[in-house]
């Protein structure tokens, strides 16, 4: 749903999940969280409130569509140079979320949104793609094994 979020004055989405799919304990501990991630290529988060039955989240407005709209638009507007500006950016989000212990365990089409409309004549440098979607997201650990791990090859010798 397009809003306004008032302290920026800025044209954000509105995003609303019920209290009944959320862990009562932890979600504004998830919100923070995501209202920390800073990236340009994964969407802002703004601010959260809640009323009795469910939880709002004021994000970045994203008009573009998702990946999956825009692979039934098939080769008008894809070009190798669109592809490997697409590629690059997701790859700069996931490497942006693993270094801060997070994996976002819901990448597909659908959770890729693009900031503005696209058209037959955008150039590949003008797309940008946002990361939505952090409901499946985990924390994992950091830490590197405590034993080392032996391998070997069968019949190899020793």
């Amino acid at each position: 749903v397009e809003s306004v979020h008032v302290p920026s004055d800025s044209v954000c989405a509105l995003k609303r999940i019920s209290k009944k799919l959320l862990s009562s304990s932890s979600w504004r501990a998830d919100v923070e969280r995501l209202r920390e991630l800073d990236h340009p290529h994964i969407c802002k988060t703004l601010d959260a409130f809640e009323d009795s039955t469910s939880v709002y989240l004021v994000m970045e407005m994203c008009r573009g569509g998702n990946l999956n709209n825009l692979a039934r638009m098939g080769s008008r507007i894809f070009t190798e140079a669109h592809v490997a500006v697409l590629v690059y950016q997701m790859v700069q989000a996931v490497a942006y979320l693993h270094n801060l212990g997070f994996v976002h365990c819901d990448i597909c089409p659908e959770n890729w949104l693009f900031e503005k409309d696209l058209n037959e004549t955008t150039p590949p440098n003008d797309l940008r793609l946002k990361m939505i979607d952090f409901g499946l997201a985990q924390k994992y650990a950091r830490e590197p094994p405590r034993k080392p791990t032996r391998y070997s090859y069968p019949n190899a010798p020793g």
